[in-house]
């Protein structure tokens, strides 16, 4: 299975939304974190994802949303 493990650089932020989208905007998948949290790492199972290119995006407790480039081979 593959899987992608996020984890914050500062240990004390909370994330409250962790979700997928395709290259043209639209939602694939929403993750709760507390279901997909390991520790301060967040582990997501991405194995049902095609080929491409997706965003992550991860939403903190204050509102703060950080984007990251996903590339699912």
């Amino acid at each position: 299975s593959s899987i992608v493990n996020l984890q914050p650089t500062d240990e004390s932020v909370e994330i409250a939304e962790i979700a997928i989208f395709d290259i043209r905007g639209r939602l694939i998948q929403k993750y709760e974190p507390s279901i997909v949290a390991n520790g301060n790492r967040y582990t997501l199972k991405v194995d049902d994802l095609a080929a491409g290119v997706y965003l992550v995006t991860t939403t903190t407790e204050s509102g703060a949303t950080q984007m990251h480039r996903l590339i699912v081979e």
